[in-house]
């Protein structure tokens, strides 16, 4: 799950290296995009709306083992 976030979650290297916008392919760099346009602010929502439904379905999927996994470390003996 971490790494599902690291990956999906990059943001500064992809924004570095690419400087066409047709190659721009984060979720994040878009959202940049679309925040930049101030009369386009619902549309901004919306694909802040897009870009968190993967992450919550994740977690709503894989809770038990997440708090499995970290409940595995925290208990002594």
């Amino acid at each position: 799950m971490i790494s599902f976030l690291a990956a999906f979650n990059q943001y500064l290297w992809p924004r570095a290296v690419v400087t066409d916008p047709d190659h721009w392919s984060t979720i994040q760099i878009a959202l940049k995009g679309l925040i930049t346009n101030p009369e386009s602010s619902n549309i901004a929502v919306a694909g802040a709306l897009v870009a968190a439904v993967p992450i919550v379905v994740l977690l709503a999927l894989f809770s038990r083992q997440i708090v499995q996994g970290l409940t595995a470390g925290a208990v002594k003996g």
